[in-house]
């Protein structure tokens, strides 16, 4: 990931703290073991409580992800902040994971993002239709 998509995603996370921030993350696969993002696109969180987790709303993501392929981008993955946590998956990010995609946590610990974590579930998933 380029350096001014983690600039970007850093400023996402820091901004919302101390609630969960979330974002999807766009690019191509093309054949490689890691994909190259080249996008990413700051989501609402739905979730009821913003400070304990996220929810990506499903109209939303399948109306950016029709646009976003449409530009000949991929649904890759998801990111979201760990408000004073660490980037470890938690039980909760394990069982909402999306099988295929990758998931980027980013903690932000006192209102300053720190060092993220990438990790994918299982493959098999595409963008919702």
């Amino acid at each position: 990931m380029a350096a001014d998509l983690r600039d970007r995603i850093a400023r996402h996370v820091e901004s919302a703290y101390p609630e969960e921030a979330c974002g999807a993350l766009f690019g191509s696969r093309s054949g490689r073991a890691r994909p190259i993002v080249t996008s990413a696109l700051p989501l609402v969180n739905r979730a009821a409580r913003r400070t304990e987790g996220f929810r990506v709303g499903p109209r939303e993501l399948e109306e950016l992800c029709r646009a976003r392929q449409a530009a000949g981008e991929s649904l890759l993955g998801f990111y979201h902040s760990h408000p004073d946590r660490r980037p470890e998956p938690s039980s909760a990010d394990l069982e909402s994971a999306v099988p295929g995609l990758w998931q980027v946590t980013v903690p932000v610990i006192g209102g300053r993002s720190g060092a993220r974590r990438a990790w994918h579930a299982e493959e098999g998933a595409e963008c919702p239709r």
